[in-house]
């Protein structure tokens, strides 16, 4: 009786033999070569699998990366969903935004052994590429070099990108002055006063914030001032730096003044101080700064008229100049 069993069965029908396929007691037997099939797409299957584990996708490290002005920084780029990428089909582009025009200019192409650096010195690491990371690598950045950065990664039937935005940031050098000025009333009568000058240059970004703060004996603790101070606007450097100074005007109670300036370049507020003496009035007087000036006429005189007295009593006997002048003798 004949079992029908699938191939096996219509090659009995047939008489046609089939090789691979017995049919035995209703059940189809397979033959080697259909397992040495079934083994080699297992295998293709599994190395597929190792190579892939899901769809392409580029995770940057956050939205913002900061670097110090002049610093080497890596601008992180990964792509996931694989385990392993060739580089040599593997596309990698890397775009900054013009902060001008805000076009997208190509930074750096890597693909296989051909390799397009637009930007002296960037680089992409082949051996890290191997295992998805495509950082790119900025050294000795410059003001200029801030803007958004994007990371492209292309493999065959897929790509992906990201963006990330890249902050220059320069400390500032600050210092801290104790200046005299002179000023002049309404009725053209000149005055004097003492101010302090915090000047910050050659920061960026333009973010800064600066306090002046004083030490309040009786509270054993700092006091910020609020009254009295200014600042002058921000000046922009050649260099696309920044300079500002801020001023205080200082009051004859006051000895211990700060000045606190904050920046997104420093890790912790930066505090200038000064000592003032106590007493130090802001101001000189009216009539002291109005007849100043005759007593730094008078002074001289005053004290060549007493050495010349003296000259002429001990030296002026024998000349007659003693009697002609004092007649003392």
């Amino acid at each position: 009786m004949l079992s029908l069993c699938g191939p096996g069965a219509l090659s009995a029908a047939s008489g046609l033999s089939q090789p691979g396929w017995a049919c035995t007691a209703g059940r189809t037997v397979q033959g080697p070569a259909v397992r040495l099939g079934a083994v080699v797409l297992l295998l293709l299957l599994l190395c597929w699998a190792q190579l892939t584990s899901g769809s392409l996708e580029v995770v940057m490290q956050g939205r913002t990366q900061t670097v110090l002005l002049n610093n080497n920084v890596t601008i992180s780029c990964k792509a996931s969903g694989f385990r392993m990428l060739d580089p040599s089909t593997v596309g990698i582009r890397w775009y900054q935004k013009n902060q001008v025009s805000k076009a997208e200019d190509m930074v750096l192409e890597l693909y296989g052994d051909t390799k397009d650096v637009r930007q002296p010195g960037t680089e992409v690491s082949l051996k890290r590429l191997q295992s998805g990371d495509a950082s790119l690598q900025l050294p000795g950045v410059h003001l200029w070099d801030a803007g958004v950065y994007r990371c492209r990664v292309a493999v065959p039937y897929e790509k992906a990108h990201g963006t990330v935005l890249l902050e220059v940031l320069a400390p500032p050098n600050c210092t801290l002055n104790l200046e005299q000025t002179t000023e002049k009333n309404k009725e053209s009568h000149s005055s004097h006063s003492s101010r302090l000058a915090c000047q910050c240059h050659g920061f960026h970004s333009k973010d800064i914030n600066r306090t002046w703060v004083k030490w309040n004996h009786s509270a054993s603790q700092d006091e910020v001032i609020s009254e009295g101070n200014w600042t002058d606007p921000v000046i922009t450097n050649e260099n696309a730096t920044f300079t500002i100074t801020s001023y205080l005007v200082v009051n004859s109670t006051e000895d211990n003044l700060y000045c606190e300036v904050q920046h997104p370049s420093l890790p912790t507020p930066l505090r200038l101080n000064i000592t003032v003496p106590v007493g130090e009035t802001n101001a000189t007087p009216l009539g002291r700064s109005r007849y100043m000036w005759i007593l730094w006429i008078l002074a001289p005189a005053l004290m060549a008229l007493i050495f010349l007295v003296i000259y002429l009593l001990l030296f002026g006997e024998g000349n007659g100049l003693c009697h002609s002048y004092f007649s003392c003798c």
